[in-house]
């Protein structure tokens, strides 16, 4: 069985860099996306779903977060 390895490891600090990455990287593709009220987004699981849920902040109103966890 093989094991994967993370070159920059994994500690908190590391985290919260890739967090910072991913919410800026993120921000701009769904400035991009011009998401529209009602669109809906499919996640695949690849991640964290921090995509998926800042898709969905983008129209706070327009959905239910039981929803998206439980796709």
């Amino acid at each position: 069985m093989s094991s994967s390895h993370y070159t920059h490891g994994s500690s908190e600090a590391e985290q919260q860099r890739l967090t910072a990455l991913n919410r800026r990287l993120n921000e701009r593709c769904i400035d991009a996306a011009q998401l529209a009220a009602g669109e809906r987004v499919v996640d695949f699981g690849a991640g964290l779903g921090q995509y998926s849920w800042l898709c969905a902040d983008t129209h706070k109103h327009d959905y239910d977060p039981w929803e998206i966890m439980e796709s």
